[in-house]
This record gives structure tokens, C-alpha cells and sequence, in this order.
């Protein structure tokens, strides 16, 4: 893991992508020790859903009656 958020340091001091960086997510079931002081925030998550429930207090989004997720924007 590492040497892939390396990479995402080579990426911004480069200039590849432009300001603002975006955040890097990292979605697994395993938790990365993540030591370095890097110039863009780095979260961990063991799924999306769980992230997105995570930067708010309310409940994860609820299916839809058509089948597919609905997310409520405030």
C-alpha cells in the first residue's frame, strides 16, 4: 500500500492532477498501518457505504422501491 499512495505523492508533487488533490479512499476488509505524513488525506473503509455513513450521523442510504440506492443530500 505504500508504494501506491507513493505513486499518488508523485502524482501531486508533479502536477499531474491539478489543485485541489482529491482524497484518496481505500476500501478493504484489511486495515492498512498508514505511516507517512502525505500531502492529501488518505481514508480507509471496508466499504462505500460504510464511508458515506461514516462522514455523517445519519442511518447508511436505504433502497429504493425501484431497487437502487437512494442518498439524501442536505
Amino acid at each position: 500500500m505504500d508504494e501506491k499512495l507513493d505513486r499518488y505523492c508523485l502524482l501531486y508533487e508533479n502536477g499531474v492532477i491539478d489543485n485541489p488533490f482529491p482524497h484518496v479512499l481505500i476500501l478493504s476488509d484489511q486495515r492498512y498501518a498508514i505511516d507517512g505524513n502525505y500531502p492529501f488525506k488518505v481514508f480507509q473503509s471496508e466499504s462505500f457505504t460504510e464511508f458515506m455513513s461514516s462522514l455523517r450521523s445519519e442511518p447508511a442510504p436505504s433502497r429504493s422501491s425501484e431497487g437502487g440506492v437512494r442518498i439524501v443530500v442536505k
